[in-house]
Order: structure tokens, then sequence, then C-alpha cells
């Protein structure tokens, strides 16, 4: 896949884009003959004067005929040369200067250019014309053009944000459903990149995620699309593929990418990412599809990170202890859930107790009695191992206190 150019904004368009190949006349034409070319050609806003390349003059379509309406004025003056009705001052402009420019430059000189049109030279010899019309809707079309991929697109790295990923990976599933194939959806959580965002700071944060968009971007095809939700979160999608198997492939293709270093600014970093992959048809939901690829991810997440997994319904089972687990989490400080249980430090050459160590508990309502690591880990993620990590220290140190006030010796507690 190639990734697309990070800036959002279209290249910039010059005034090549609206050249009109006008064919000029000569100043000594009479304006009998000028009358006739307007007549002959109804759509022809203005006609360009040009001698030995250079532009003279321009006539404009509207106003030449309207002085010539009366036929008394044609007997008059048709034998006149053009040079004598022209406007010597027209607007000329090099067909490679570039559209905002062009507006810029009509604005400053005088509106009237957007209804006469205006002179379009290469290297300073006459090339077209160009009118008002063509300019405002090749404006307004490069404006929605701009308005679409700011809408779809991630400002950062350039690729598809979650809209279009969504709708691209509507079409995908009912496609694969046509022609009975797969769609495989992975997302991809870094590891370890809030450390290097915290140690190096947000511009080189943002520099890696370029560098991981790329690295992504060349490990998958091109009909496969890669996208940015947010953050440090990717995802991935490929479409129509035969084998479950094809979807572990890129999985590992992507992990062993992931082994080489990224150099930004003479550091060397080293990161790995941890992959969920959920797999169409086997949930038809395309909501449900991105959470079963979610679990799977923090499943990965749980096991140590680097390294991918496929969704199963057993996963499902464990997200929703978790997420029970995690509400509940938030409220047990303040119900007073959590207790410690000390373990005593002995002295064999003396045979006393010389200190204690204190370990947390949760005495849950529900599921009773849990130990450290059904719980830590998420106080951990979000947040609440600082408050829960607090009230144990003040917890152990009360009790050391009230063991030395009912007259036991001092002990060395640890937390």
């Amino acid at each position: 896949m190639q990734l697309p150019k990070t800036s959002l904004l279209s290249e910039p368009v010059t005034v090549a884009s609206l050249l009109l190949k006008v064919p000029p006349v000569e100043p000594a034409m009479p304006v009998a003959d000028v009358l006739q070319l307007f007549t002959d050609h109804p759509k022809m806003v203005a006609i360009p004067i040009v001698a030995d390349g250079l532009p003279r003059g321009v006539v404009n379509r509207k106003t030449f005929i309207e002085g010539f309406t009366k036929p008394y004025m044609r007997e008059l003056l048709g034998r006149k040369p053009i040079s004598s009705f022209m406007d010597g001052n027209p607007l000329v402009i090099d067909m490679h200067t570039g559209l905002d420019d062009l507006s810029h430059t009509i604005m400053q000189s005088g509106m009237h250019y957007m209804h006469d049109g205006f002179v379009i030279t290469e290297h300073g010899k006459y090339a077209g014309m160009g009118t008002g019309y063509d300019l405002m809707k090749a404006i307004t079309e490069r404006t929605q053009a701009n308005l679409y991929r700011l809408a779809h697109h991630d400002a950062l790295t350039g690729l598809p944000n979650r809209l279009l990923f969504v709708d691209r990976l509507s079409q995908a599933m009912a496609q694969a459903n046509r022609n009975e194939r797969l769609v495989a959806v992975m997302l991809l959580d870094l590891d370890r990149f809030k450390a290097i965002n915290d140690t190096l700071g947000h511009t080189m944060g943002d520099r890696l995620l370029k560098g991981v968009a790329e690295r992504l971007a060349s490990c998958v095809r091109e009909d496969d699309t890669v996208a940015r939700l947010g953050g440090d979160e990717f995802t991935i999608m490929l479409p129509e593929i035969q084998y479950i198997q094809d979807a572990a492939t890129v999985a590992q293709k992507i992990l062993d990418a992931f082994t080489r270093p990224f150099f930004l600014d003479g550091h060397e970093l080293f990161i790995g990412t941890s992959i969920g992959i959920a797999l169409y048809p086997f949930n038809e939901d395309l909501n449900l599809l991105l959470r079963d690829a979610d679990i799977a991810m923090y499943e990965v997440k749980q096991q140590g990170g680097n390294n991918y997994q496929f969704y199963t319904a057993e996963m499902n089972t464990a997200s929703l202890r978790r997420l029970s687990l995690e509400g509940a989490l938030r409220r047990a400080l303040e119900r007073g859930e959590f207790v410690l249980h000390y373990q005593p430090q002995f002295d064999l050459a003396r045979g006393e107790i010389v200190g204690a160590e204190a370990l947390i508990r949760w005495q849950h309502p529900d599921l009773g009695l849990l130990g450290p690591m059904e719980f830590i880990p998420l106080a951990e993620e979000n947040g609440f191992i600082i408050p829960i990590g607090e009230w144990a220290l003040r917890a152990a140190c009360a009790q050391n206190r009230a063991w030395q006030v009912a007259g036991l010796p001092p002990l060395r507690m640890s937390v």
C-alpha cells in the first residue's frame, strides 16, 4: 500500500488548468471582421489582440457588440482597426501562476476581469485565454476536495481516519459476502509509546507515529487499508482474503518489521506493537467486529505485548469480567473494600519476627477475596494505582503503630 502524502490539502493548481485555446487576432483586423467572429462563436467571451506573439489588448464581447448595435455604426467604423476599440490594459497572467495568486491579483486589479477574462502567457508569449467562470469552478472543486480529505484522513499521518475506515470496511464486508471470502480487521496499539512520548516530547512522538504509519503501509497490499484511529492506535483491514492464515502472515510481517529500530534525531528507538485480529463473517456486525479486534488486542497487552491474537469467544467473557471489575474498582476505595494481609519476616538466628510485608487484597462484595493480579494491572491502566497505593501506605503505617501501642517491638514494614 502506498502511503498518502501527509498534507491533506490538494497540490497547488496553476493557471495552465484554465487555458482555453482562443485564436488571437492582429491589431489591424477590421472591426467588421471581429464582429463576425463574435457572431460565428456565440460562446466566445473575449477576443485577444496579439502582435508578434505578445498580447496587446482584449475585446470584450458584451461591451463591443453593444457599441455596434446600430447599423450605421458598423458602416462608419467597420473598416477601422480593432486596436482602436480594444482594452489596451488586459490582465496578463503567466500559465505557471497558482490559482490562489490569480484570485488575489484579480481582487486587487479589479473584479471586472472575472467577467472579461484574462490573457494567459507562457514565457511572455500569448498562450490562450481564461475565464472567471472556470476560475470559480476550479476553486470550488478544489475546496470540496480539500474538505473531503480533511474529513476522511488523519491530519498527522495522512492515513484514512475512523470515518473512512468504517466506510471501506462496510463495503469490504458486502463484497466478501457476495464472493464468500473473509475480511480481517486488525487493531494495533504501540507498546511503550507513552514512555517515549513523555520522555522525548510530543514532537518526537508525532514523528515516530509518521514512521509507524509508513512501516505499516509497507507491510500490506495495495487494496488493504491502514488507518489511524487516534493516539497510538492503528487499524488495518485485509479484504478478500481466502484463509485465516493470510491474516496471521500479515500480522507476523508487521511484528518482524517492528524489530528494526526507528532512527529519529540521533535516537535509536525500538517499539513493539500488540495486534488483535477479528474476522468477518465470524461476526457479521461491523461495530462488534471492531470490538472483537479490540478485545483480542487487549489480551495481547495483558500477556506482555509485541504479539498477535485472534479473537475467541472466551476473550469476550474475560473482557466482560474486566469491565465489571473496572467499574467496581472505582468505588472499592470509597467503600473500604481493600484489606492488607501481613506476612511476617523472621530472623532465624534470633528466632524472632523482625518485620512484616503488607499484601493488598480486595474483598469484592460478589466475587470474594481477590488477589492483586486480578486488579492491580487494571488499577495501573486506569490511574487508580496512586490512590490505592497511598491508602496501602497509610494503612500499613497505622497497623505498625497499633502493634507498637499494644506493646510489640518496632517492626520493619514493607509495602
